[in-house]
């Protein structure tokens, strides 16, 4: 004897159910496919720029506090007409910890004209073209609590009142975009960077190895910004040996540190010696 509910009653409340479900979530699923984007690459560093302005416009909008890291940090103001094959790397705020999932979500939803993602879910930022408007530069954020960000300190923005230098500091785009951007005080780069060395130095990885080749001349963009900055930043007497190591393999590959260089070092507190750069 059947109950009150027979076998096809059931089946279609079970139907009516799934395209519910179905319906609840098309909406998300349409944006998601719509903001599928092209990764512009390799990058070049008029392109990294424009997503450098782009992210900029968005990050003050949204009330986020945030410098420019990485390669493109260092070469921001570098004499260096153009490189290719890299991404902007975004160091956020430590209050935005806590809600960087939210935040995150929130700023893809206002700004879904402006940020994206690839089909491997990187995320994009926009770079001004008129032949493909969903064009964008691969955008990595982190937040200080990373291994290689262990240095920061408190986040102090310029013009805080404090012994302590400030966090970052304000760097002007040398494109076609005239405006300053927040870019980590040069010593705190040289130690990421140095930390990421470290790491990947006995990493048979081809990538990372060439990774450690390209990072060679932001290394040292790094350390003519700090080593000739007045006040000078905090010393790196704590890294005498990895920069020692990191030198060691910078000469290998044929960058020799100049008498220049080995001066800003000393300024930094890390005295280089012949022996250092011997190969």
């Amino acid at each position: 004897m059947e109950g009150p509910y027979g076998f096809g009653t059931l089946f279609f409340g079970f139907f009516i159910i799934l395209l519910v479900i179905l319906l609840l979530n098309a909406d998300g699923h349409e944006r998601q496919l719509y903001n599928r984007w092209e990764r512009c690459m390799p990058a070049k560093f008029d392109q990294l720029e424009q997503g450098a302005y782009n992210w900029d416009c968005i990050a003050r909008a949204s009330g986020i506090s945030y410098c420019f890291v990485g390669f493109f940090g260092g070469l921001v103001d570098a004499p260096v007409d153009s490189f290719s094959g890299f991404e902007l790397e975004i160091l956020l705020e430590p209050t935005i910890l806590a809600t960087n999932a939210r935040i995150l979500k929130e700023l893809f939803e206002t700004h879904e004209n402006d940020i994206g993602t690839t089909s491997e879910d990187h995320d994009l930022v926009r770079i001004d073209t008129r032949n493909n408007p969903r064009l964008g530069v691969v955008a990595r954020t982190f937040v200080p609590t990373d291994d290689t960000f262990q240095d920061i300190g408190p986040w102090l923005p310029p013009g805080t009142i404090s012994e302590q230098q400030p966090t970052y500091q304000f760097i002007k785009l040398r494109g076609s975009h005239s405006k300053y951007v927040p870019v980590l005080r040069s010593d705190l780069l040289i130690r990421q960077r140095l930390r990421e060395f470290e790491r990947d130095l006995m990493d048979e990885n081809v990538d990372k190895q060439r990774g450690l080749k390209n990072n060679i001349p932001a290394i040292r963009q790094f350390l003519r910004r700090a080593g000739s900055s007045n006040p000078l930043p905090p010393g790196l007497h704590d890294m005498s040996d990895i920069v020692k190591r990191w030198v060691k393999f910078a000469s290998e590959t044929g960058a020799v540190m100049s008498f220049e260089e080995r001066g800003w070092w000393a300024r930094l507190g890390v005295e280089i010696t012949d022996e250092d750069i011997e190969v």
